[in-house]
Order: structure tokens, then sequence, then C-alpha cells
């Protein structure tokens, strides 16, 4: 695995803050530098605070010129690649509200891991060995704005990067909290405790995944009266939702609803794009059903065996027994 810091320019204003950054860039005569990105390479993405914007197209023709936006001037997502850089069968040339030509020729798809915090330039420039006051303008191999990172610099990064957004979500916690508490969850069973609490102690051996630690339990949204049985974070610091549930037979609804629910809330309420926030469907007994469907909405679903009572055999299984099921 190799890592990399990329420079954006401004988006337009009118793009949501939801959408999330995405992709590698580089210009025409660019290749050997984007040729290098492999599948699984992190890349981390730098806003400049200003840069020209391509013309928008009228239906006669004509041009028009966008909003624009005023950049953050830092380090804005972290993103991994998932593709082979390719040049897209629609790139062309394109003219720009400064009057200059370019073709951005080749690109190198991604996906999210984590725009949870920002970075000024001025904080993680000396990080990588440039001043504190460097704009980057002209940064990267052949100007191309995308430069590789050696494994420590990354790293110092990424621990400063994650130190800010942790920091950022504690804040929204926080904030939450001050508005009131709710009662604890009413008519809880005991087995349905049991597995929840089991997931909590050991996320990572129950579910089955290295990596997991654990957010919090009973995650409380005090504005609609939601709890969340079970937050995580993955290796990646996604925030991954866990709705428990004991048994789902084939007609099995509530559990799917609310892990729909619970993703879509956590991605509001600490403003990351959808991609960054998991969910997961656990219980005992899923019904194939239910797996297949919960597939079709990105709903991961783990079956958790039962653990076995000392009464009836004299041991317990052990706590990481699992079947991921998709």
């Amino acid at each position: 695995m190799n890592y990399w810091l990329t420079t954006h320019w401004p988006r337009p204003q009118s793009t949501p803050n939801s959408e999330p950054y995405a992709d590698v860039w580089v210009k025409n005569g660019q290749w050997n530098v984007i040729k290098q990105l492999a599948p699984g390479d992190l890349v981390f993405i730098y806003e400049s605070k200003s840069g020209p914007l391509p013309l928008g197209h009228n239906p006669d023709g004509s041009r028009y010129t966008l909003p624009k936006a005023q950049g953050k001037a830092g380090l804005v997502a972290l993103v991994r690649v998932i593709e082979r850089a390719i040049e897209p069968p629609d790139s062309v040339e394109d003219l720009y509200d400064n009057g200059k030509v370019m073709w951005w020729r080749y690109r190198a798809l991604t996906e999210p891991v984590n725009s949870g915090a920002f970075i000024p330039r001025e904080e993680f420039l000396p990080l990588i060995g440039y001043s504190a006051n460097w704009n980057l303008h002209g940064f990267g191999d052949n100007h191309s704005g995308v430069k590789q990172l050696t494994a420590g610099e990354f790293t110092a990064l990424r621990e400063m990067y994650e130190e800010f957004a942790d920091r950022e979500d504690r804040i929204r916690v926080e904030s939450n909290i001050r508005g009131g508490q709710f009662g604890g969850p009413g008519g809880e069973g005991d087995v349905h405790r049991d597995l929840k609490e089991r997931i909590a102690a050991d996320p990572s051996a129950v579910l089955g995944e290295d990596g997991l630690s654990l957010y919090k339990v009973e995650f409380p949204f005090n504005c609609t009266g939601d709890r969340i049985d079970v937050v995580l974070r993955d290796k990646d610091k996604k925030f991954v939702a866990v709705e428990v549930e004991v048994e789902c037979d084939r007609n099995h609804l509530a559990g799917a609803l609310q892990c729909m629910k619970y993703r879509a809330m956590l991605a509001y309420y600490f403003e990351r794009p959808l991609e960054e926030v998991r969910c997961i469907l656990a219980a005992h007994e899923i019904a194939s059903e239910v797996n297949a469907r919960c597939a079709a909405f990105e709903i991961e679903t783990i079956m958790v065996a039962r653990p076995i009572r000392p009464s009836t055999v004299g041991s317990t299984l052990p706590i990481g027994s699992v079947a991921v099921t998709c």
C-alpha cells in the first residue's frame, strides 16, 4: 500500500455538504504520475482556498459562470483508491472562468474513508517537510497536484487528522447530552441485552471483523428519542450503527428499517457522507430472505451464535463464534 496527498480546487457553491470529496485527477501529460496509484492506496485531499471553475453550459451552447465558494485551505478528507487510473471516455478540454483551457484527462476512482476533520495547511505542512505558509501552488510530482507520502509522513498526518475528527465528534456528543437524557430502554429482554452487551464488550470477536472498537452503547438522539443499541468505529474510523435483534424471520422489517434510519441519522449528526457510515443488523437468527433484502440496501447482516449455557453443557461457546452472512 502507498500513501498520497492530492489537491482539489474549491467545489462549486451549490455542492451539498453531504457529497463526499472524491477521486484523484491529473491533467493531460501527467499519466506517469497517476498510473502509480493502486487499489487500496490511501489519499489525503487538500482543498485550496481559491481556484478556477469550469464554465457551465446553457442549452443553447452558451456558457455561464458558476457561483464560486471559498475553499478551506486545509486537509478535508481521507479517501481510498478503488480502481487503477483510467482516461474516462467523456474526458475533454474545458474552459475555465479564468480564461484558460484545461484538460483533466486521467482519473483514479476513490471511496470516502473519513471527512470528519479539517486541518489548516499551517498545521499539517510542517509534518511533511514544507513551510507552514506555503499555498501549495505547483504542488506534486510534475506540478500534478499529486505527491506520494512516506509511511512516516502519512502516519503523522493521519494521527493528527483523526485527533481533530475525534475532538469535533466529542463536541457534538457533549452538546447532545446537555440537551437532556431519556430514560433507559423499556421492555428489553434478557437475550437481547446479553447479545448487545457481548457485542459492546468485544465487537471484533463477536462480529468477526478486525479493528472494531466501541464508541457508545445506547447512543441517544435526544431530539427524537431514538437510541442506537451499539455504535462502533471500524479500522478506518467510520461509524458503525449496530441494531441488535434476537431473531429475524422472513417477514421481519423493524431491525432493517432501524438500521437504515440510524445510518442516515449518524451521517447527518456527525456531518459525514453516507458512504462513511455503516450499519449492521446483528441477531442470533436471520432468515435468508432478510439477508438478501438487506444486502440490496447496504445493510450488513451478522448472525451471532447463541452461547451454550454452563448449566447445559458445562462450558460456554467462545464469544467470537459468528457466522457472517453478507
